[in-house]
């Protein structure tokens, strides 16, 4: 089930290749508009001497348009992924995470619609259910499996900062498999214990009460 766990050598090693696409992004943002400003004053000039020094300020506010309009979107993404670094430097000084480990063999699997990827549903112990899914947890040679452990942390502005999946298990087939046209109903009591749960963890996995085998399976046609 969901218990809060410190972080381990697979979620460092996860978040030390975040810090480095980040770094590489950012090396490579500095570079673009280095180039981009160089650009617009080379042009600028040229067209003001080449095609029309007589008007001065129309190539002055023209220029400065051009310039401000890329360092806008230069600083836009520059900043975003300072606060990434800086949501993981948070999440390695609070050393926590929230893990869901999950040993079951019985699962339904919904196929990706639209793309939002691959949803299941796997039976747990004690009638329980977890119901989870989209593009981080796509099928593939080594899932689903028997075992393995989904990990979730967010910082204090429920900006999610880790999202990862860890297969330990055997490779497992689906009890039920819906088709494209197919999808499920749960009930008002199930939708409901949804709506209870943890706002930005539900959006990737959440728990309902019931057995899969009686999950009410429908035709979209139908909904």
């Amino acid at each position: 089930m969901t218990n809060i766990r410190p972080l381990n050598i697979q979620d460092i090693e996860t978040l030390d290749d975040d810090i480095r696409l980040i770094n590489k992004r950012q090396k490579f943002q500095i570079k673009y508009f280095s180039g981009y400003a160089a650009l617009v004053i080379i042009g600028s000039t040229w067209a003001y001497f080449k095609i029309d020094s007589g008007n001065f300020w129309v190539w002055v506010f023209t220029s400065i348009g051009f310039f401000v309009a890329g360092l806008w979107g230069f600083l836009e993404m520059f900043l975003e992924d300072n606060k990434a670094l800086k949501r993981i430097e948070w999440l390695k000084n609070e050393n926590k995470v929230i893990s869901i480990i999950v040993k079951s063999t019985d699962y339904i699997e919904i196929p990706e619609h639209e793309d939002e990827g691959d949803y299941f549903l796997f039976q747990l112990l004690d009638n329980k259910i977890l119901y989870f899914g989209g593009q981080e947890f796509t099928t593939s040679d080594t899932f689903p499996n028997s075992n393995f452990e989904i990990v979730i942390a967010r910082d204090p502005k429920n900006k999610i900062v880790l999202l990862n999946k860890y297969d330990f298990g055997d490779k497992i087939s689906p009890k039920i498999k819906l088709t494209k046209s197919q999808s499920i109903k749960l009930s008002d009591k199930q939708i409901e214990e949804i709506q209870k749960q943890d706002v930005v963890v539900r959006e990737f996995a959440t728990f309902i009460t019931g057995d899969i085998n009686e999950i009410k399976i429908v035709d979209k046609a139908d909904t």
